[in-house]
């Protein structure tokens, strides 16, 4: 999903977090395996909690800054298989005590397909298990299963 994150007071005013947030909502809501992949290359773990439409997130920048999110969804995050549909975002604090600011996710378009698709494959591969890691193409199946990717990304 297209994501942002902007500090609007406190010492990091005006710093902004761009990229693309891929969450894995468990059965029972838990938020253990996500990552934000940065436009500046990074991947942050994410975790978190999603109860309905309403969604918490941390967000492990590094160095002991860290964002705390809380928000509503559009649609209901236990009924979102593949990609997040609608509108979600809501206030946040961080990453220093007297930072507050705002996040939000994007709907998917056209624009934002390909880089989603590279974010996908990108978490999928920094999130496999060890120690051997998923089949190979695995996480090109699993990034068109969840309609981030084409085959037309692979190719096909």
């Amino acid at each position: 999903m297209p994501f942002e994150a902007t500090v609007r007071q406190g010492p990091d005013a005006g710093t902004s977090y761009t990229g693309f947030l891929a969450l894995f909502v468990a059965p029972d809501g838990g938020i253990d395996s996500g990552a934000f992949a940065t436009t500046d290359g990074r991947t942050v773990p994410v975790v978190g909690q999603a109860n309905g439409r309403a969604v918490n997130l941390v967000l492990a920048l590094g160095s002991d800054q860290t964002i705390y999110g809380v928000g509503t969804s559009a649609t209901d995050l236990a009924t979102c298989h593949g990609w997040h549909q609608g509108a979600m975002g809501g206030p946040l604090v961080g990453p220093k005590a007297a930072d507050f600011g705002d996040w939000a996710v994007a709907e998917i378009t056209t624009a934002t397909r390909s880089p989603m698709c590279k974010s996908c494959l990108q978490s999928c591969r920094a999130n496999q298990p060890a120690p051997y890691g998923f089949a190979p193409g695995t996480c090109q199946a699993l990034c068109e299963a969840a309609g981030a990717c084409t085959a037309a990304d692979f190719g096909g």
